[in-house]
């Protein structure tokens, strides 16, 4: 099929996909769980003993539903007990229980396929095997939204705004991501769900070219992972380096790493423990010394924030990259002056939260006037997706 063609009869998938009134996309999710063999009555085996397994668990318990068995693919944590029960390999618990229980799998994040571990357990039973993203549908006013997850009614009630962010978006790629992340949003079918991109998260080759003008201003910069992949992507041609980090244990993981650069290197780089966002002052913040620390309302810590217009002003941004755990939005506010100029590059996170697939795009594309977009997912089970502004005359061409 010609490339036109197949860009018009994605864009059509979307329509349909899109077709559906809201309520009865909420109906349908309702339903989900018990029409996939989660009925009522039937036991669960948990497969997931982390956090969102004992979150889950405690809810299951808390509703009176039965659990035979906890589960999980770390044998570390075999014999070890979750809430009174004995943590079971998946294959045991199965042999036991396979023939009359469902498969609850609880587990959700960056690094977990869900594919993999349908495929992986259902060889062994013909127990229904479903994502925790079911049971999230079935009782949404204790789990949703999480993430980018929610009732199909946040995107249905969006679709102008999700069609207008599919039409800013001309390569098959990203249409084709974009779209395949909303039919998991929308119907959990997991076939159709992106898997890992293995570039680079920020820098992918057919994007990001290995000559970058300009200060790299890194928002979220964590330990250090992103400075990192930009040294290996550009060589010796290091741009000067702004990286905000506002968790006083990553920060000073930063700079840990940091002394380990050579001078030259170093006197080129910028690190302050500042949150970024839309109004300056103070903010409280949770941070655990993880790639989830954020800004949270109900966190011990309290936090600088600054708005990069103020922070920055007057100097030349070439490159912008935000992974603010669901503050994006209002950074992006707080950048509104320093945005969009014609050789600037901008990568910036959009799964954190549901409104971020259509909001962040819409932002950046009244900004970013004479650039091309792109949607690539560098996670697994919807997670790390990012949105790219990337300047039209680059010499980089999507592929």
């Amino acid at each position: 099929m010609h490339e036109t063609q197949y860009i018009s009869s994605l864009r059509e998938q979307l329509r349909q996909l899109l077709s559906e009134p809201p309520e009865t996309g909420n109906d349908r999710a309702g339903r989900w769980l018990e029409e996939h063999g989660g009925f009522p009555g039937r036991p669960w085996i948990l497969h997931g003993a982390g956090g969102l397994g004992q979150r889950v668990r405690e809810h299951l318990l808390s509703t009176h539903q039965e659990i035979v068995a906890i589960t999980d693919g770390n044998p570390t944590r075999w014999g070890s007990t979750a809430g009174g029960f004995r943590i079971q390999p998946p294959l045991e618990a199965l042999a036991k229980w396979g023939n009359e229980a469902a498969v609850l799998v609880t587990i959700c994040n960056t690094h977990h396929d869900f594919r993999e571990t349908l495929n992986h357990l259902r060889s062994a039973t013909v127990a229904p095997i479903l994502p925790v993203q079911g049971y999230f549908w079935k009782f949404p006013q204790v789990f949703l939204p999480y993430y980018s997850f929610d009732l199909p009614s946040t995107f249905l009630e969006a679709r102008d705004q999700l069609f207008h962010v599919a039409e800013l978006l001309e390569d098959r790629i990203s249409l084709d991501q974009f779209i395949g992340q909303l039919r998991w949003r929308l119907r959990l079918e997991p076939d159709v769900l992106p898997s890992a991109s293995p570039e680079s998260q920020y820098f992918p080759s057919d994007l990001v070219p290995r000559t970058l003008r300009g200060l790299f201003v890194d928002c979220g910069a964590y330990d250090g992972d992103t400075i990192r992949a930009l040294m290996d992507h550009v060589g010796p041609l290091l741009p000067p380096v702004v990286a905000y980090e506002p968790d006083p244990h990553n920060h000073a993981r930063l700079l840990e790493w940091s002394r380990t650069l050579p001078r030259e290197i170093l006197a080129n780089m910028d690190f302050r423990a500042k949150a970024v966002g839309s109004a300056a002052g103070n903010v409280s913040f949770s941070g655990e010394g993880d790639a989830a620390s954020r800004i949270d309302m109900a966190g011990t810590d309290v936090v600088p924030v600054v708005r990069l217009e103020e922070d920055l002003k007057g100097q030349d941004i070439g490159f912008l990259k935000m992974d603010l755990e669901g503050f994006e939005q209002e950074a992006l506010l707080g950048a509104s002056c320093l945005l969009g100029g014609a050789g600037q590059f901008a990568a910036v996170c959009i799964y954190h939260r549901p409104d971020d697939f259509w909001r962040i795009p819409a932002f950046m594309a009244k900004h970013f006037l004479h650039h091309r977009f792109h949607v690539r997912t560098h996670g697994q089970d919807g997670f790390d997706v990012v949105f790219y502004a990337i300047p039209a005359l680059s010499t980089k061409e999507p592929i």
